[in-house]
């Protein structure tokens, strides 16, 4: 029972490799009375693990985070793949049906597996899911509100959102979808966690999912909740990567190499600000951690903890004094149309990936200047 079971885990593994997904881990097998074994086999999982929370950033783009793949099954499984109206934003993506069931076929094989090792007699271990620790970045406004509900970026997402989104409107900093002019890069420390059923997948991150005024709206349903808990989402646009989902259209539009962004769902999230209610808040919990919450849990609606712990303005880091003044005397930070702004150079080369590259070491380089004792 035992082979069979290890076989039927075997090629679940390689039909997961086939259909484009990383594979599974083999399942650490322990006799069951063994308990030197067994601790032998912990401390290497939790070495595992250390190694894991020390790259955050390479999970996403390698885990399985928000994959193509990992989405098509879950789309499959759930039934999703009716057509329905799309938010105004977001493009659905065609549906390879063949891949979806198989990566579907391939997982439920390697569960199987595992699941006779247990009943063969043999201990198969807790997979340990990863607590990994990293900052995130948010481009804001002057106000101060919950960052719950938002999608998060790093640094190199922050820079292209703002070139892309921002800095080239003549009138103001303003947005596509807000009306303040944003004025900051918020910096915040966060600890995730993965839920158990989203980690039995391989990921750690889930599908980024898009929020609209503090309303999830997309991709599909945002039905990822219900299946796996309220899981931390991150994107990728490296294409061909599992985590190149779901703006794959925008890969051509985008210079700033390694950029990502996250999403944080929070209390409510089918629902926007203004028509959020206790009632929807209790029963959509999100998954931001209580606070007083050390570490995330992993449980589905305790998936990340954040602190910020610092900011930089725009105007610091284009190295003006005043915005105001600066538009006064006839400036404009980008035209899209030359290529370069007038009176300013630092968003000169939209397409020009060294150009984009020194604009996110000079972010970097602002934030290791005001907060020194930060660690990297």
């Amino acid at each position: 029972a035992a082979a069979a079971a290890a076989a039927a885990a075997a090629l679940g593994r390689r039909k997961l490799g086939r259909a484009g997904a990383l594979p599974l881990a083999d399942p650490v097998r322990v006799p069951a009375n063994s308990a030197l074994a067994s601790a032998s086999a912990s401390a290497s999982a939790n070495a595992s693990a250390s190694a894991a929370a020390s790259a955050a950033a390479a999970t996403c783009r390698l885990g399985l985070a928000a994959s193509l793949g990992g989405v098509e099954a879950f789309g499959a499984i759930v039934g999703t793949v009716e057509a329905e109206r799309e938010p105004r934003h977001l493009r659905r993506p065609a549906l390879d049906v063949p891949r979806a069931l198989a990566l579907a076929g391939a997982l439920a094989l390697a569960r199987a597996g595992r699941a006779a090792l247990a009943s063969a007699g043999h201990a198969v271990l807790a997979e340990q899911r990863a607590l990994m620790t990293f900052y995130m970045y948010r481009v804001q406004n002057d106000d101060n509100y919950p960052e719950y509900n938002h999608d998060m970026l790093n640094l190199a997402g922050g820079m292209w959102y703002l070139h892309n989104e921002v800095v080239w409107h003549p009138k103001g900093r303003s947005g596509t979808y807000f009306s303040k002019p944003v004025t900051r890069i918020l910096k915040f420390k966060v600890q995730v966690k993965a839920t158990q059923p989203l980690y039995d997948l391989g990921m750690n991150f889930g599908v980024l999912n898009a929020f609209d005024s503090g309303e999830c709206t997309g991709p599909w349903k945002c039905e990822n909740f219900q299946k796996f808990g309220y899981t931390v989402g991150c994107e990728t646009w490296e294409p061909g990567a599992p985590s190149n989902f779901p703006h794959a259209q925008w890969n051509k539009l985008n210079h700033y190499k390694g950029a990502i962004w996250f999403s944080l769902p929070g209390p409510c999230p089918s629902k926007t600000y203004k028509t959020k209610d206790a009632q929807c808040n209790k029963q959509e919990p999100g998954g931001e951690c209580p606070a007083g919450t050390k570490t995330p849990t992993g449980a589905y609606d305790c998936t990340y903890t954040l602190e910020q712990v610092g900011q930089i303005t725009l105007n610091e880091l284009e190295g003006i004094d005043s915005y105001d003044k600066f538009v006064a005397a006839g400036g404009r930070e980008y035209d899209p149309k030359t290529d370069k702004g007038v009176h300013m150079n630092f968003w000169n080369g939209l397409q020009d990936e060294a150009a984009c590259a020194r604009r996110v070491a000079h972010a970097q380089a602002l934030f290791k200047q005001k907060y020194p004792h930060q660690p990297d």
